[in-house]
């Protein structure tokens, strides 16, 4: 667990007082806690340490205020979602019993149940798979075998793992669509993959996958395949 300062001042204590209460949140439900609390600029201490350490999963908090503000994304988080080389999980609430997994059929949409299966974060929860199809014409959507197929790969893969996971495949504007259904799903958390890394090292989401990071209601987990970095 890491906090940072970006200067010793009168919130130092604070801090610190933040940070051993979280730690024993964690080590209350029995996990493993190591606390470091670094001093500098926000975005890059944490990535430094996560680099460090070879995190595989990086949690940050969503920073929103008011009814607009709470759907837009802080400064900080979206630093780290863009650089981190293994996945994040931006928390905007408590619980993941719902989980709406988006899946296209690339490369790092198929890590999306793979992550999900490996973790034992997870365990007890329902999945919602949903794949969008652009095929605005008259055809039902399933029509569309890319997206049934990616769909359907990824909530048989749940459902070995012991995930309940229903299917779906939708038509619209990717972004827009999986927002919506994660909301009327009442989901805690969108499941999204991540496209790679480019030739200068950084991470390029994607208009699909930032959108949903910024718009969607709940908690957004954007998973980062790491082997071979």
């Amino acid at each position: 667990m890491v906090a940072v300062d970006d200067a010793y001042g009168a919130a130092h204590a604070e801090l610190l007082a933040h940070l051993a209460e979280a730690a024993g949140s964690l080590a209350a439900a029995g996990l493993a806690v190591e606390t470091v609390l670094r001093v500098g600029r926000a975005g890059t201490a944490i990535l430094d340490e996560a680099s460090a350490c070879r995190a595989g999963l990086v949690v940050v908090g969503n920073r929103g205020r008011g009814r607009i503000e709470s759907m837009l994304l802080g400064s900080v988080s979206g630093e780290i979602v863009d650089r981190a080389r293994c996945s994040v999980l931006v928390v905007r609430g408590e619980r993941a019993d719902r989980i709406v997994v988006a899946v296209d059929g690339s490369a790092g949409s198929r890590e999306v149940p793979r992550f999900l299966c490996a973790s034992e974060a997870f365990e007890g929860s329902d999945a919602l798979v949903i794949s969008v199809s652009r095929d605005q014409s008259p055809w039902p959507p399933n029509l569309d075998l890319g997206a049934a197929r990616a769909a359907t790969r990824a909530a048989d893969q749940l459902r070995r793992c012991g995930v309940p996971t229903e299917r779906e495949v939708l038509v619209g504007e990717p972004a827009a669509a999986i927002v919506e259904r994660a909301t009327s799903a009442s989901a805690d958390l969108v499941a999204v993959g991540a496209r790679g890394l480019s030739r200068l090292r950084r991470l390029w989401l994607g208009s699909v996958a930032r959108n949903v990071i910024v718009y969607a209601p709940c908690s957004v987990l954007v998973v980062r395949r790491t082997s071979g970095e």
